[in-house]
């Protein structure tokens, strides 16, 4: 019984499997089970003889019946007696068919499988459906319409893939079908000219019996199919190289059923034309008719199989199905998602019913999951995307109807950026345009919050309204519910606004306001006297950068340290001889693709080198989107050859290249979903370092390269780091009491709470400013100018609920045995390495460890042999939320 069963899975169920992908999931199939070698490739068609005769034969059976029944003269060797079936020619009926069905499946398979599995399918089934249809007393016009519209159809189905469409896009793929039916009329005209002269000469001359000229006419006609097709298809070829693939497997198909074609016909010219030139010539004329019309059959049903009309229905109900269960159990509805043709169909041409609405369902069990369904709609599954674009729409407005205080609404620049990626925005001028000023709306609201004087805030929700103002007339979506929508946010903003200024009129108290400078919590951009210090850290990175083996370079701190901020100063702080580009690797949809990626990049240096008087040619998205569609290493060699361009202009003007990026760990994040191929940009990235001497590479984010695993560590050999820490006491007093010019310091931080200020953040550059930002904004609320001891003290309880998400991801990002360190520092105040290590309970080489970790990411210092944790600020919030911690 196990014997069985194994026979019957290695014989049947695999190759049934194989059968089902080549149908639906052409791409995977010719990625997982094509094979290059020609004995493995025949192999494996041997396996598949028996699924694909599963599938042919009952059908051809039926419809030889359905024949027989209707046309029974098509069948004259038979004579069939339904009322006395059992009597009746029944088992040679039924004999004929099968030897017929298993011969044309192994012939086509043979055939096919020169070209590759796909073809040897295709041909396969057809010739299998085909040869146990029809009968040599069929007529001639008949049989070369069974066969062309068989083989259109199967063939369609199978070579329409979903790589075709993703090299070549929807154009591509339409292309390639055309290059393909094309070529069978070339192939009618083919044997209308070619073979039709040839053969009548040769077999006039010789007057020979009807097998030579049967098979003159087969090699002759199929060459010449085959000869025509290959000039048009490399004609076309050469007028759009960059389908490149799929061009030249629509060649191949082409070829294979112009050969099969040709043959064919050839063969039926050939046979006939025997005995005198009338004769020949009546041959030949009827072959001329039976190729162009089996050329015009096989040209409509292959169109009508390329655009998967035949299997839509089935497409069609299984969304239909998903949709219904979903409505029934809304919480199963990925499940169905999962399992629809959405998933398991690479290509639909034609909109599938009920995505929107399934994707709506989705919303409302998990939106981060549906806008991941939508990701995948948009970037794998193209023809459907319209669908996906008005679902993200509708969750992005009702996100939007939601927010009804003005603190809500100052946070929806950030959550739009995830509901409404750049693709789906782009897609629509219009609509990219009505999120772009509800964006702007969004970032006045914080801006209110981030101005205190009185007149900037107001000015803040002038701004505010005159955006939303910005988006009328409302007729922004085709569909009306949406427009109603947005009708309602907008309305409801505008409300928020404008209560928010009454309020502020109301109020008396519009003077005496201390204008805050501090701006905790983002990049400060080049020029910005916040910046202060980090003259250390320049010196070391231009020291690095003069010598002969520049190295790699990574930039590391913990979060808010300043890293951003030193990457916008870096002109400034390395001299004219070297150029940052600044890259925030964080920008909705720069890693989106190894194109966006390098265009990105490539924008840059071309704003860059064009402000400082260098003419280099621009590298447009648009260029290396097109050769995507190829690979991904054309992309690369596309922009290698116009980086070479770059760097003749650099080496005359001798200037250095230093291309930075910001959060450098979101490039293994789109690796890790496959919007790019992580080891060949690594790859690109060894390269830029080995062999271009004009540009440098500089990484900045939380991680260092040996934290990022083999990935990383095995193509970054040459590496500096470069660690961002606590700013100097002078520099971070300077930031206190000098932000800007004209700040009065010295008056509002008397020198005990400049010193209180440091001691609580150790000089950490983000919690400084927090700190002095929620003073400023308690001073002005209470009429003061200067500051208190008592007020460091409460800003400190502010600042653990208005910024506790840091110190929380402070602590989410260590291990249990770094917090149990933590909390062992933390009860001792200040304890020797001996000491900690008893406390916490693990040997000497697991605390040693865990305590470099820490004290690399400054969590912990030490001084004289003794530990403590850097920041009181950090251990306050470590004792207050002890119960809130794990």
């Amino acid at each position: 019984m196990q014997r069985w069963k194994q026979f019957w899975r290695y014989w049947y169920y695999e190759p049934l499997i194989w059968l089902l992908r080549c149908f639906f999931q052409p791409a995977g199939f010719r990625q997982d089970i094509e094979v290059e070698q020609f004995s493995q490739r025949m192999f494996l068609m041997l396996r598949l003889v028996l699924p694909m005769l599963s599938w042919t034969y009952p059908l051809a059976l039926l419809i030889r019946v359905i024949l027989y029944a209707t046309v029974p003269a098509w069948y004259p060797d038979f004579h069939i007696q339904w009322s006395m079936f059992w009597q009746s020619d029944v088992f040679p009926f039924v004999f004929e068919t099968t030897w017929q069905a298993v011969l044309g499946c192994l012939a086509g398979g043979f055939l096919g499988g020169m070209f590759g599995l796909v073809y040897g399918i295709a041909f396969g089934l057809a010739f299998s459906l085909g040869g146990g249809i029809v009968t040599y007393d069929m007529p001639d016009l008949v049989i070369a319409a069974i066969i062309g519209l068989i083989l259109g159809l199967i063939l369609g189905l199978t070579f329409n893939s979903g790589w075709v469409v993703k090299r070549g896009g929807v154009r591509g793929a339409a292309l390639a079908s055309v290059i393909v039916a094309v070529g069978s009329m070339v192939m009618g005209v083919a044997i209308s000219i070619f073979p039709s002269y040839w053969v009548g000469l040769v077999v006039d001359c010789l007057h020979g019996p009807g097998l030579l000229g049967a098979i003159i006419g087969a090699v002759i006609g199929g060459l010449s199919a085959i000869m025509l097709i290959f000039v048009v298809g490399a004609i076309i070829r050469t007028r759009s190289p960059r389908l490149g693939e799929a061009i030249d497997m629509s060649i191949r198909a082409g070829i294979a059923v112009a050969g099969a074609l040709g043959a064919s016909v050839g063969l039926q010219v050939g046979a006939v034309a025997i005995g005198t030139s009338h004769h020949i010539n009546d041959a030949l004329a009827s072959g001329e008719s039976n190729g162009l019309m089996t050329s015009a059959i096989f040209f409509c049903g292959y169109l009508f199989s390329y655009y998967r009309l035949p299997l839509y229905p089935f497409d069609a109900l299984s969304l239909i199905k998903s949709y219904l269960l979903s409505q029934r159990e809304p919480a199963l509805v990925f499940y169905h998602l999962k399992h629809c043709a959405l998933h398991c169909d690479e290509v639909v041409f034609l909109p599938l019913p009920y995505v929107r609405a399934l994707l709506l369902i989705a919303a409302t069990q998990n939106v981060e999951v549906a806008l991941e369904e939508i990701d995948f709609i948009v970037h794998e599954r193209s023809q459907q995307s319209g669908a996906a674009r008005a679902a993200a729409l509708e969750i992005a407005l009702f996100d939007l109807s939601m927010r009804e205080s003005l603190r809500d609404i100052s946070h929806v620049h950030q959550r739009l950026s995830i509901l409404l990626p750049v693709e789906i925005r782009q897609a629509d001028p219009l609509v990219a345009r009505v999120f772009r000023h509800i964006e702007d709306a969004s970032r006045d609201a914080v801006s209110y919050y981030a101005r205190l004087k009185w007149q900037a805030r107001y000015d803040a929700l002038e701004s505010m309204k005159a955006n939303l103002k910005r988006i009328y007339p409302l007729n922004t979506f085709r569909e009306t519910a949406l427009n109603r929508m947005l009708d309602e946010v907008v309305h409801t903003w505008n409300t928020v606004a404008l209560r928010e200024q009454e309020y502020m009129e109301r109020s008396t108290d519009r003077a005496g306001q201390i204008e805050n400078p501090y701006t905790p919590g983002l990049v400060l951009e080049r020029h910005d006297p916040l910046f202060v210090g980090r003259k250390d850290l320049a010196h070391q990175l231009s020291d690095a950068l003069r010598r002969s083996r520049r190295p790699t370079f990574f930039l590391t701190g913990e979060r808010r340290m300043g890293k951003s901020s030193i990457l916008k100063q870096l002109p400034d702080l390395l001299g004219s001889h070297y150029l940052p580009v600044f890259y925030d690797l964080q920008s909705t949809g720069i890693a989106s693709s190894i194109a966006a990626l390098l265009a990105a990049i490539a924008e840059g240096i071309y704003e860059l080198l064009i402000t400082r008087g260098m003419l280099i040619k621009e590298l447009s998205y648009e260029q290396l989107k097109e050769d995507l569609r190829d690979n991904e290493a054309v992309v690369y060699h596309r922009f290698g050859r116009w980086l070479k361009e770059v760097e003749r202009v650099l080496e005359r003007e001798d200037h250095v290249l230093l291309l930075a990026f910001d959060e450098f760990e979101k490039l293994e994040e789109a690796g890790g979903k496959q919007h790019l191929d992580l080891a060949l940009l690594l790859d690109w990235f060894r390269s830029i370092i080995q062999n271009h001497s004009r540009v440098a590479l500089l990484f900045s984010g939380v991680k260092i390269v040996s934290d990022m695993g083999g990935n990383w560590a095995g193509y970054f050999v040459n590496v500096e780091t470069l660690r961002v820490s606590f700013l100097h006491p002078d520099e971070a007093r300077q930031l206190i009491v000098e932000p800007l010019a004209d700040f009065p310091g010295t008056q509002v931080f008397a020198e005990p709470v400049v010193s209180k200020i440091m001691q609580m953040t150790r000089c950490h550059p983000f919690l400084t400013q927090a700190i002095c930002s929620i003073i400023i904004t308690n001073l002005n609320a209470t009429t003061r100018i200067q500051a208190e001891l008592a007020d460091v003290t409460n800003a400190v309880e502010e600042l653990f609920q208005k910024w506790g998400d840091y110190f929380r991801d402070m602590w989410d990002r260590t291990d249990a045995e770094q917090r149990r360190y933590i909390r062992v520092v933390q009860a001792s105040g200040n304890g020797m390495f001996a000491q900690i290590q008893e406390d916490g309970g693990l040997d000497e080489a697991a605390t040693r460890r865990a305590l470099q970790k820490l004290l690399k990411r400054d969590l912990l210092s030490t001084q004289d042999g003794q530990y403590h944790i850097s920041m009181p600020i950090f251990a306050e919030w470590i004792e207050r939320y002890s119960e809130s911690v794990s």
